[in-house]
């Protein structure tokens, strides 16, 4: 393809991506001071140009793909390409965007506080009813978090067959809050979704101070408290102790207590839970051949390698759960071993057995 045309399209996408610059920071500014409509304006303009950006992208590779230069015969009009002369000032690296491959630091924070309250939300994390309570009050979000919030953090999520994105918006019918339902036990959820850079600091106060509310708000109860030594099953067995013919009733691992009916929602728990504090050394527990045997596989991220009653982590790994109690205990041990996790972390309660001592 001639040079001019190349030039031409380098012209519009830098003018673009300028473009896009400027009217990004004019919405961080109307934000900030709560200027929502002038903020909803500047994000419609942003996406527009995102969409120009992208098609003439697209359209520029087809042109160069196609056969309409491929020969010399072409007389069109000689453009200057400004762009070039310009691309090692210090004025353009300062303004230039990478398209598709960079985002913004704003779109990032967002992503990854979504993505927080959703390994959250998977791990069965339970809000009382006063935390949930401060969280949709519009004082406690502008003390918790660090920008001056016209909404709250989060509001009830309503499932009665409702459309949820209607929900999502605010008075004047402006989408304020994320349409993904974010579940805590009883209480559904809808999270705010404007976040920015400078915001991922108070967020980040706030998610790990809800061990710490959790571990103080928990009632105390009589827990088994599973001790490891070096063979954790032979410490029962030794004792005596068969789970055989108990159920247990409550899981207590970091800190925080989970209700549970049976050994296979224990299970589960517990992979969920180190899955979210500790998610790539449970990503490849199938390859452990200490814990994942060829003739008797408990993991894998194949759906047809685990045969009976398999369950899927969050993390698209399939889980075997039709083993005895002695089973889970043993593997939620080694668990615990690899991530690094004390033994004594893991406790639980059972409808009959109240306490052992090791």
């Amino acid at each position: 393809m001639p040079e001019s045309i190349e030039c031409l399209f380098k012209q519009l996408l830098d003018g673009l991506q300028a473009a896009e610059k400027q009217h990004r920071d004019a919405y961080d500014a109307a934000s900030d001071n709560n200027a929502w409509d002038i903020a909803d304006r500047e994000a419609d303009i942003v996406s527009q140009i995102r969409k120009w950006r992208k098609t003439i992208d697209t359209l520029n590779m087809e042109i160069s793909d196609s056969s309409v230069f491929a020969t010399n015969t072409y007389s069109g009009n000689n453009f200057i390409c400004q762009a070039e002369l310009t691309s090692n000032s210090d004025e353009q690296e300062q303004t230039e965007i990478e398209y598709d491959t960079e985002e913004s630091d704003d779109i990032k924070v967002g992503k990854y506080i979504r993505r927080k309250l959703r390994e959250l939300s998977q791990s069965g994390f339970e809000f009382s009813d006063k935390q949930v309570d401060d969280m949709c009050d519009i004082t406690w979000s502008r003390n918790t978090f660090s920008y001056n919030r016209i909404l709250p953090f989060a509001k009830f999520a309503v499932l009665d067959g409702s459309d949820i994105s209607e929900q999502a918006k605010d008075e004047n019918g402006h989408a304020r809050y994320w349409t993904k339902v974010f579940k805590f036990g009883k209480h559904n959820l809808l999270i705010i979704s404007q976040w920015y850079a400078k915001d991922k600091d108070s967020f980040d106060a706030w998610h790990e101070s809800l061990s710490v509310e959790s571990s103080e708000t928990t009632p105390t109860t009589d827990v088994v408290v599973v001790e490891h030594k070096e063979n954790p099953i032979s410490t029962y067995i030794n004792q005596s102790t068969d789970f055989t013919e108990t159920k247990p009733t409550a899981l207590k691992l970091l800190g925080k207590q989970y209700a549970v009916n049976s050994w296979y929602e224990l299970y589960v728990k517990v992979c969920e839970i180190l899955l979210l504090h500790h998610p790539y050394t449970m990503a490849v527990i199938d390859r452990d051949v200490a814990i994942n045997s060829e003739e008797q596989p408990h993991f894998s991220y194949i759906q047809s390698m685990i045969k009976n009653n398999r369950k899927r982590l969050p993390n698209g790994l399939w889980i075997e759960t039709s083993i005895n109690p002695d089973e889970v205990i043993n593997l939620c041990h080694k668990f615990l071993d690899k991530c690094g996790i004390p033994p004594e972390e893991l406790c639980f309660e059972t409808n009959e057995i109240k306490e052992v001592s090791v």
